[in-house]
């Protein structure tokens, strides 16, 4: 379900407008009872975080935002409850679920891989995709979503190899070895493509597309990063690019430079394998700046990493007035 710290969150343009379409059409309390579906995911409660999405939209007259049919689908999935999970599938394929992708790499899906409906809902969701984009260039999305493949395969073992062996193991170096191999691989192709084509527009190849290239140039080093920020920022203002992800990308590039992140996008990880947030710039303000970027609230973002968000606490801790 979730993208951990090299992912993201998943999700774009027609997408994302068509979400904050949908959110006008609920009140706060599908927002609340989603939430708290979302941290029962989030401490491994997979069966009642289903039935908490459930409920959710049955109380909200079976109504919906399209990802919450698919983040129930996931819960349900680490539950062992394929049947249900399988079903919320279909109506989220049905609602015109386009992320393809990272539908196939989920591994909160892997219980479904061998039922026989899979293929299809595969199927549908990969059509779906080019809703909106008629003139797609077919061969340009096929390569970026082999980019996008190669970038994500090996990171969504991050957190399970992590759990299963600890950071200080062969199969976890071996992991983050396999990371940096594609990651090379990847980078290479995708400069080239900004180098000779500049950032590919929604229109031609549409949201997860785009989003792949966003995810090498944000896995590339430091030096890449900072050459392709400005083509970034262009993309945002074009509509190609979310500004959530530029709020990744400025924040990636200030903490690698010693400097205080803004939204609060970016963790560390301790030697025994936990989390805590990076550096923060004016924590008073983070979730107004947020907001701005397309990011939800801050203290939200943390708990999928078991972190509490308490800035009184934080600026005691810091020294800051």
């Amino acid at each position: 379900m979730k993208n951990i710290l090299f992912f993201v969150a998943i999700f774009y343009t027609n997408t994302l407008s068509a979400q904050v379409y949908q959110q006008k059409m609920f009140d706060n309390s599908y927002f609340e009872a989603t939430k708290s579906a979302q941290r029962l995911y989030d401490t491994k409660q997979y069966l009642a975080s289903g039935m908490a999405y459930s409920k959710a939209f049955a109380d909200a007259g079976g109504k919906c935002i399209l990802q919450d049919r698919y983040n129930a689908a996931c819960a349900l999935s680490m539950a062992g409850n394929a049947d249900s999970a399988i079903v919320y599938l279909q109506l989220a394929v049905a609602g015109k679920y386009t992320n393809y992708n990272h539908l196939i790499l989920d591994t909160d899906l892997e219980l479904l891989h061998k039922d026989v409906r899979w293929a299809e809902i595969c199927r549908q969701v990969y059509q779906n995709r080019f809703i909106g984009i008629p003139a797609a260039n077919t061969s340009l999305v096929h390569l970026l979503d082999t980019i996008m493949q190669n970038d994500q395969r090996a990171r969504t073992r991050f957190e399970s190899t992590q759990e299963k062996f600890g950071t200080n193991s062969k199969e976890f170096r071996d992991l983050i070895t396999e990371m940096k191999r594609s990651d090379s691989v990847n980078v290479l192709t995708v400069t080239q493509i900004l180098d000779t084509h500049g950032w590919p527009r929604m229109q031609e190849v549409g949201t997860e597309a785009t989003h792949a290239v966003f995810m090498v140039i944000q896995h590339a080093d430091i030096s890449v990063q900072e050459k392709y920020l400005p083509m970034v920022r262009n993309a945002v203002k074009a509509g190609d690019v979310r500004a959530s992800s530029l709020a990744l990308l400025e924040d990636r590039i200030a903490v690698s430079n010693g400097k205080k992140q803004l939204y609060g996008t970016q963790l560390g990880m301790k030697q025994d394998g936990t989390y805590y947030l990076e550096d923060l710039e004016d924590p008073d303000g983070v979730d107004i700046r947020r907001a701005s970027m397309g990011l939800g609230l801050l203290a939200d973002y943390l708990l999928h990493w078991n972190l509490k968000w308490d800035v009184a606490a934080y600026k005691k801790e810091h020294n800051i007035k």
